[in-house]
């Protein structure tokens, strides 16, 4: 997989490291890392900047959306 801001990826992460994650996440210590910048060519020749965050703020994130979508009714639900 191709590594983030730092060079941990998906294959390098142990199940010691996410437990570490989810300790810092409830004693509401973790912190986002920078994310890595790269620019991409457009076909203009200019260049789109582009983000890369890590590995554990892709967790981190995710397991925030996946916690307010449950929390949060369908509002395009045609049959409420």
């Amino acid at each position: 997989m191709t590594p983030g801001a730092s060079q941990e990826t998906v294959d390098g992460m142990s199940l010691g490291r996410i437990e570490k994650v989810i300790d810092a996440m409830r004693h509401e210590r973790y912190r986002f890392s920078p994310a890595r910048r790269v620019y991409i060519p457009k076909k203009n020749g200019r260049l789109r900047p582009l983000g890369m965050p890590t590995w554990s703020d892709k967790l981190v994130g995710e397991v925030v959306r996946l916690l307010l979508e449950a929390g949060t009714p369908d509002q395009h639900d045609p049959f409420p």
